[in-house]
């Protein structure tokens, strides 16, 4: 059977949608417009304070921390710097 010579009907036109929308559940609607119109976060002014203090202490012991390694390597280096010239001073 060869398809490329077969003739088809043509298109039926419809006014009507032959396709139509199933009905959505009014519950889980509700259910995800809230879910995602509902802020996600900390929900009183105590805990956003605590959040906030907890961050700013993190951000010091940062800064404090990056201080000390670079005190640290300077102290190393100089260490290093001082053995070499004891090393070339001689007898």
């Amino acid at each position: 059977m060869n398809l490329y010579w077969t003739n088809f009907s043509a298109p039926i036109s419809s006014d009507k949608n032959t396709f139509t929308e199933k009905k959505k559940n009014p519950k889980r609607l509700q259910r995800k417009i809230q879910k995602e119109t509902d802020t996600k976060g900390i929900g009183t002014r105590a805990q956003i304070a605590i959040k906030l203090q907890h961050d700013e202490g993190k951000l010091q012991r940062k800064k404090k921390s990056k201080e000390q390694k670079e005190q640290e390597e300077e102290r190393r280096l100089y260490l290093k710097k001082k053995k070499k010239l004891e090393k070339h001073k001689g007898h």
